[in-house]
């Protein structure tokens, strides 16, 4: 049911939130023929980093990089659409960063709640931000695990190495002698 009603939108039609919305019913869902349009269709609609407001930028962050790494982690035809999910993300990001920034500075605003002052939207916000460090984040543990690969493979060539060095020292150590004995 839920294929049916997403193959039949169309995207154009919608508001931003009703895009996020079923953005995050195909990815749920594993629709992912329908990504393509929900996308194109978010970023007509995203004007300076931003979606109607805070809140629903936001949850369209939040959502295009559950999006993204989905698109990462398996290899998929829609590789076109990774620049423009990370343009989107990085605007919106961005965005949201600014509206902190500007609601610190405003005298009187909720130190509790600094994304429009209300608890909902900065959860959204503090949600974006932390999906979005953890996406930018080094791997560290897959680093060290590639060196620790690296160092093992690396002593295992100098080890062959130094066995085929002695082999063919010995090989010359031969061929002397039994020059030696031939004479």
């Amino acid at each position: 049911l839920l294929a049916n009603v997403l193959t039949e939108l169309r995207p154009e039609r919608l508001s931003e939130i009703d895009l996020v919305v079923y953005l995050r019913a195909a990815y749920v869902s594993k629709q992912m023929s329908v990504v393509p349009s929900l996308v194109g269709a978010l970023k007509e609609k995203q004007v300076s980093g931003v979606w109607v407001d805070l809140a629903t930028t936001a949850t369209a962050v939040a959502t295009l990089i559950e999006v993204l790494t989905s698109l990462r982690s398996e290899a998929t035809t829609y590789g076109t659409l990774k620049p423009d999910i990370e343009s989107m993300v990085f605007e919106g990001i961005i965005y949201i960063q600014e509206a902190l920034d500007r609601s610190l500075t405003v005298p009187g605003s909720s130190p509790v709640y600094p994304w429009d002052g209300k608890a909902s939207t900065t959860i959204k916000c503090i949600q974006a931000w932390l999906k979005f460090e953890e996406l930018i984040d080094l791997p560290v543990y897959e680093l060290v695990e590639t060196l620790t690969r690296y160092n093992i493979q690396s002593t295992q060539l100098l080890s062959g190495r130094q066995a085929l060095s002695v082999l063919d020292d010995l090989k010359q150590d031969n061929a002397r002698l039994l020059e030696t004995v031939s004479q």
